[in-house]
């Protein structure tokens, strides 16, 4: 039930970075990406990591998201 909150506890801290790397590494095992609070945190995190011009890996995320 953890990894149901720890989306939400990384971007209120925000903690980007570990937020992605989290998914990165956890995210096959456990199927992360099939889970929508995941999902729109990704995206989340990574448009406040992208360059105020290059918000495109963001962009396809939310797209996958939706």
């Amino acid at each position: 039930g953890v990894i149901l909150l720890i989306d939400y506890f990384a971007i209120r801290a925000a903690e980007n970075e570990f937020l992605i790397r989290f998914a990165e590494e956890w995210g096959a095992d456990r199927n992360l990406d099939l889970l929508p609070n995941w999902a729109f945190s990704l995206a989340f995190a990574q448009f406040n990591l992208a360059d105020s011009g290059s918000n495109e890996k963001a962009d396809e995320s939310l797209q996958d998201a939706l």
